[in-house]
């Protein structure tokens, strides 16, 4: 209800269930008060029997939006077509600590698989953050298009080197690869390895054991 009430533009709550049991029976489960059209307008009522529900069935929530522009939406951007609307999926997602997860997408998976999605958007801000500070890609000093072009790539053909290196030391320390801090891991690679002069393969190899086995230790708190 509260996801309804920010879609609908700020609207009350008793405003958002008699909109739900007036016109937008869709959004409701198929059973027979909704095709006798005998539900309640008690926002009170749905407060309690929400709090009632099972954890299993409070997973699965799943309901279709079609959120169209409010006045102050208009008054904002006025551009917007006189036909705007967006049709969006929002779910509600049981997490420990008795809470729930609200989550608003335009994908039709299931409740528990977006929030798994939801959940690795925090990968790839890491994975960005370890490419323009750690691999230092937000100071690339090159002047023209093509020198900015050859440098980025570079950077990121280093930050590709890096990531099989993260995950042998993380087989060998018995982690998920992102639990190994890659500060710490690229860090060891470049210390220890790539600044390093090597005469022989053998040396090479026993180097590279080394560093395996430090990088193993660069651990998450």
């Amino acid at each position: 209800m509260l996801i309804l009430q920010r879609l609908g533009g700020g609207q009350t709550l008793d405003e958002i269930v008699s909109q739900i049991v007036g016109d937008a029976r869709d959004l409701l489960p198929d059973n027979k008060r909704v095709r006798e059209r005998t539900l309640s307008e008690n926002s009170g009522a749905y407060s309690r029997t929400r709090q009632r529900l099972p954890v299993e069935f409070i997973w699965e929530l799943k309901y279709r939006w079609r959120w169209t522009p409010s006045v102050k939406d208009r008054r904002s951007y006025p551009e917007l077509p006189a036909d705007a609307s967006l049709d969006v999926l929002f779910y509600e997602v049981r997490i420990p600590g008795d809470k729930s997860l609200y989550l608003v997408s335009n994908l039709d998976w299931d409740a528990p698989t977006t929030a798994t999605a939801y959940q690795r958007r925090y990968d790839v801000e890491f994975d960005i953050r370890d490419i323009k500070v750690t691999v230092d890609v937000e100071k690339i000093r090159a002047k023209s298009v093509e020198m900015f072009q050859k440098e980025l790539c570079t950077s990121i053909m280093a930050y590709n080197l890096a990531m099989p290196f993260r995950r042998q030391a993380a087989k060998l320390a018995g982690v998920p690869p992102r639990r190994l801090r890659f500060k710490g891991v690229w860090t060891t690679l470049t210390h220890r390895l790539l600044m390093k002069p090597m005469r022989s393969l053998s040396e090479w190899l026993e180097r590279y054991d080394e560093a395996l086995a430090v990088a193993a230790k660069k651990k998450h708190p």
